[in-house]
């Protein structure tokens, strides 16, 4: 079955991709937004992380540093908790590719909405031999995906850098996901085995 998933993961990747960014690119730009003034200061924060009491940097302080951390991971808990019902619009797109059909995100979308957004969850006996290694593989695509963005983003420094962040940790989520998207819906009950 891991064998499956990660052959339904290459041969679908952009719809994968395009299904998940839908969600991840809003959310991780109004989290940019919010903290732009962080994202302004990106190189001083190690020294702003140690200033005394509520002294700040162009209006970031250690709180602020706190805080952006605080929301990111609290963005990545909801994003793992949207992953069930962006599952079942991965079960469509497998579904269509396996009838040898050619599978659309907004196809994948509107069958999201059709179900009533109900969760797309591996069975119990789903197999740990296909959706760790794949979680293994999201975590690993995402990781690097995000740190080469980093990279390349790093000149772009000023007032618009938070745009840029939250576009490569946007794409990052959306690289990663389909990784293990494609083996929650395999492994999800009544999934079609190929």
């Amino acid at each position: 079955m891991l064998d499956s998933s990660l052959r339904a993961t290459v041969r679908n990747f952009s719809t994968l991709f395009l299904l998940v960014l839908v969600i991840v690119l809003p959310l991780h730009l109004i989290y940019a937004y919010v903290f732009h003034d962080v994202f302004t200061v990106s190189e001083l924060h190690t020294q702003i992380a140690q200033l005394p009491g509520k002294r700040q940097v162009h209006d970031v302080g250690p709180q602020d540093l706190r805080n952006a951390q605080i929301l990111i991971v609290l963005l990545g808990v909801v994003e793992l908790a949207l992953l069930p019902v962006v599952a079942r619009g991965a079960g469509r797109v497998l579904a269509i590719d396996g009838a040898n059909g050619v599978p659309t995100a907004t196809d994948a979308w509107r069958h999201i909405v059709a179900q009533h957004a109900r969760p797309c969850l591996p069975s119990p006996r789903a197999n740990a031999a296909v959706l760790v290694p794949s979680a293994f593989v999201a975590v690993l695509v995402g990781y690097l995906v995000e740190r080469i963005g980093l990279v390349v983003i790093q000149p772009l420094q000023g007032e618009h850098a938070w745009i840029a962040v939250g576009v490569v940790q946007a794409l990052a989520r959306a690289a990663g996901a389909p990784w293990l998207l494609a083996a929650v819906a395999l492994a999800a009950p009544g999934a079609a085995r190929r």
